[in-house]
């Protein structure tokens, strides 16, 4: 059962609390009828030890027992279970009856009830101390009177299983009573759901609806937040409009007038294309950045596609910008096919951005300017790992260097961008970005879950 559902949280605090009650009815109905029970039989218990004692005669100077056979069966109701008595004389010698059945603790006591084991069956005993007067002569007997408790098990059973059915019956209805008030009770908030789900994706009007005050509160705070939302998806997209007009256009304008006028006679003619590439640059990260927003991503471009392949694709486009920062290049995988659910542009978008962090912060003084991409996948993960020769970063910035604008070493080129949309794209894939500093090589690895890949 969801715990987070309201219904189920409302039935549960129905339905718990009068279980336990159920539970301890049951438990005092099984105390209080057992012991009526119990009552019930020692005075019948009781009786027939009486009637024993009625039985009881004198006869030339002993006792004896006048109790017809058939007697015996009858002091039980139903003639269930088993009975067997004994009674003794003021010698301890039977006089009539069954051997060895126990004797109380303390034989003092008139009459006592107890409970013994007599021929490996639980007994209930009764003890009787009596007197017959016999021409002024005391004669004194004892008796003992033990029953099994068949006939009082199985009343007690019956009741406790008529208890149990009333019970049932009661918590059955209950529950279903519970289940239709609170669902009646929640519909306003079923119907708010509905005429959430039926919205477009794009639909921030405000929510009108007849719902009871209690709901129109969280409506009415819904609406505030939608009106937020409104407000600061236009502002986003009046931003990138904005700079895509502003920013792009003259940039490819400025670029193409530097290579028709400048490339003959301006000796800082590289220099010009370099920085009006890096400008370029920059404003296509911030409007990437923009894009991977995971509060304005759509997911509906998640498809499933070999990763093999796309990182092939990918690498057919890089691999020259690679070769012409004089680094070698190297492309290891377990496997030809490795299925995941993404989104094409953000992977490469995710690999590019690994790829061109590494070329900027890669050299070393020995000259081992190779980078190595490889995947690799275990029984629950896809692993993208890049490894440079690099210096790699110290652990201590591992966790700042992927907030935005966060440079650590300011002589390089870049826009601080970088490695924050390369953490956002792998929060949009619910996947987990690590860096780890060997003695030789620095690696970035991005970590898949298997099973959030094929439920995005």
């Amino acid at each position: 059962m969801n715990n987070n559902s309201i219904y189920n949280r409302l039935i549960l605090r129905l339905i718990i609390p009068m279980i336990l009650i159920n539970i301890l009815i049951f438990a005092l109905v099984y105390l209080l009828f057992g012991q009526k029970v119990n009552t019930f039989f020692d005075h019948n218990l009781l009786a027939a030890a009486k009637s024993i004692k009625e039985k009881t005669l004198v006869e030339y100077d002993k006792l004896i027992v006048n109790l017809p056979y058939f007697s015996i069966d009858m002091l039980e109701n139903n003639n269930k279970g088993h009975a067997f008595y004994s009674v003794q004389n003021e010698d301890g010698k039977i006089i009539a009856g069954f051997k060895n059945i126990p004797d109380p603790l303390n034989k003092e006591k008139e009459i006592q009830f107890y409970y013994a084991n007599y021929y490996d069956k639980e007994v209930r005993v009764i003890y009787l101390k009596t007197q017959i007067l016999q021409k002024d002569s005391i004669y004194n007997a004892t008796i003992k009177l033990a029953v099994t408790l068949d006939n009082r098990e199985e009343v007690l059973r019956e009741i406790l299983l008529l208890v149990i059915f009333i019970s049932l019956i009661i918590i059955i209805t209950a529950t279903v009573i519970s289940k239709w008030g609170v669902k009646n009770a929640l519909s306003p908030l079923y119907s708010l759901q509905k005429t959430l789900q039926s919205r477009d994706a794009h639909d921030l009007n405000p929510i009108h609806a007849k719902v009871p005050n209690e709901v129109q509160i969280m409506i009415d705070g819904i609406n505030a937040l939608l009106q937020r939302i409104k407000g600061n998806i236009s502002y986003m997209e009046r931003f990138n409009a904005d700079v895509s007009h502003q920013l792009r256009t003259p940039l490819a304008e400025l670029k193409a007038f530097v290579q028709l006028n400048d490339k003959k006679v301006d000796k800082n003619y590289y220099k010009k294309i370099k920085l009006i590439d890096s400008m370029v640059h920059t404003v296509n990260q911030l409007l990437f950045y923009a894009k991977t927003n995971p509060g304005a991503f759509n997911k509906e471009h998640f498809r499933t596609v070999n990763l093999v392949s796309l990182c092939q694709d990918i690498f057919e486009k890089i691999v020259p910008t690679i070769y012409d920062n004089n680094f070698e290049f190297e492309f290891i995988y377990s496997r030809k096919e490795i299925n995941i659910n993404c989104d094409v542009i953000l992977i490469e978008a995710l690999v590019s951005n690994v790829i061109n962090n590494s070329l900027k912060y890669a050299k070393n003084a020995l000259g081992e300017d190779l980078i190595t991409f490889e995947i690799k996948e275990s029984k629950d993960c896809v692993y993208l790992i890049m490894k440079d020769k690099g210096e790699g970063i110290e652990e201590i910035h591992h966790k700042n260097v992927f907030e935005r604008f966060v440079r650590l070493d300011c002589n390089t080129q870049g826009t601080g961008l970088g490695l924050n949309i390369v953490a956002q794209i792998v929060e949009l894939h619910k996947a987990k970005v690590s860096l780890e500093n060997t003695e030789n090589e620095f690696c970035v690895i991005i970590e898949f879950k298997k099973e959030e890949l094929f439920n995005t």
